[in-house]
């Protein structure tokens, strides 16, 4: 829940002491519990904490645009049956991280989500690493490669494994022109200088049928 927030526009708050894993309500008499950190679990959620915020400070995306729709565009939000919702965060060049959400306990893999951009994606955030006290039930790969498949209003697609109960921040490192799209503008092209050319040959013909139509005139004259 806290990295779907931390990705969600708006202003971040979370209470001394929750970086640790606190049992107890943050006291201002007293100092933070840090004897916490002697422990494993307190450890990883210490650690997860320290990356969610040194990717919200590293990336623009996360910040820059948080006060209008345009730093903030819904993928997938409507999959009630998997309980899984994906969205963008957009700097004011374009920029995107995409946030894709797992709110049930169950591991959904070959999950296809449409992105933005034709090319290469990597994780920058997975939620189930050991690192973080997980169970690393993912299988994606270094390098996630879009598809030219077209889904959720994009013209391309990348498949996931989506762990249980957590989230993937994912980012676009290698950008490339999609070839479907890029075929699909090269025969418009060629449709649209044929028609160009064929509309240009029946205004020719139609001017030299009218200049033939004037001489013949001129000539029973």
């Amino acid at each position: 829940f806290l990295s779907y927030m931390m990705a969600h526009p708006g202003k971040k708050l979370t209470f001394m002491g929750a970086e640790l894993g606190q049992f107890d309500e943050w006291n201002s008499t007293e100092e933070l519990q840090w004897g916490l950190l002697q422990y494993e679990r307190h450890q990883q959620l210490n650690q997860f904490i320290k990356d969610l915020n040194r990717i919200y400070l590293d990336n623009k995306c996360m910040t820059e645009v948080d006060f209008s729709w345009e730093g903030f565009n819904w993928i997938h939000h409507d999959d009630y049956q998997q309980s899984i919702i994906a969205f963008r965060r957009i700097d004011k060049e374009g920029n995107s991280i995409i946030v894709v959400c797992n709110f049930q306990p169950v591991r959904r893999e070959n999950y296809s989500i449409g992105v933005p951009d034709f090319g290469i994606y990597t994780e920058i955030l997975n939620t189930d690493i050991p690192e973080y006290g997980g169970y690393d039930c993912t299988d994606n790969p270094k390098e996630i490669h879009a598809s030219v498949e077209p889904m959720h209003g994009y013209e391309q697609s990348i498949k996931l494994c989506i762990p249980p109960m957590g989230a993937l921040y994912l980012k676009c490192v290698d950008k490339r022109e999609n070839p479907r799209v890029k075929a699909e503008k090269e025969a418009e092209e060629r449709a649209r200088i044929a028609a160009e050319k064929a509309a240009a040959e029946k205004k020719a013909a139609a001017a030299a049928k009218r200049k033939a139509t004037m001489a013949r005139k001129k000539a029973e004259k």
